[in-house]
């Protein structure tokens, strides 16, 4: 007699199907309780290291060039890029670099393709800025 399926060739698809079915079913399972189970080790490995922190970057971004070329990488103009996506809210990140330099103590001065900015290099406040067409129409003004 079978599990319920019936006697005769009806019985013997059901159990067929059934044992098939089981056959299929033991390894899909043991991988899922494989991945379950690494998943928990992983996170409780995570939360035993008392590590929750990202470390952040190492370096600041590489400055992007006027032609979109890749160049070397140079801590300055890395340094003068990060200054300018952070200051002012963030309102001069979308400006060309052209140069930054730090000055004595602790001011820098940023020049973008629109603005000259001198500010505070570690709070990054502002201590003057002047916009760039103010400057080449004075230059123009005194010839």
């Amino acid at each position: 007699q079978g599990l319920g399926g019936g006697d005769g060739v009806g019985g013997f698809f059901s159990g067929f199907g059934r044992s098939l079915l089981g056959e299929v079913m033991r390894p899909t399972a043991s991988l899922i309780d494989l991945a379950v189970r690494t998943g928990e080790n992983l996170s409780s490995a995570e939360r035993d290291s008392g590590y929750t922190e990202f470390a952040g970057r190492i370096r600041p971004p590489r400055q992007r060039s006027v032609d979109g070329v890749l160049r070397v990488y140079d801590e300055n103009g890395a340094r003068g890029t990060d200054a300018l996506k952070r200051m002012m809210g963030g309102a001069l990140k979308d400006q060309l670099l052209v140069g930054y330099t730090r000055l004595r103590g602790v001011d820098a001065v940023i020049v973008t393709d629109r603005v000259m900015v001198v500010h505070q290099d570690c709070s990054l406040e502002k201590r003057f800025s002047l916009d760039i067409s103010q400057l080449v129409e004075a230059k123009t003004q005194v010839v």
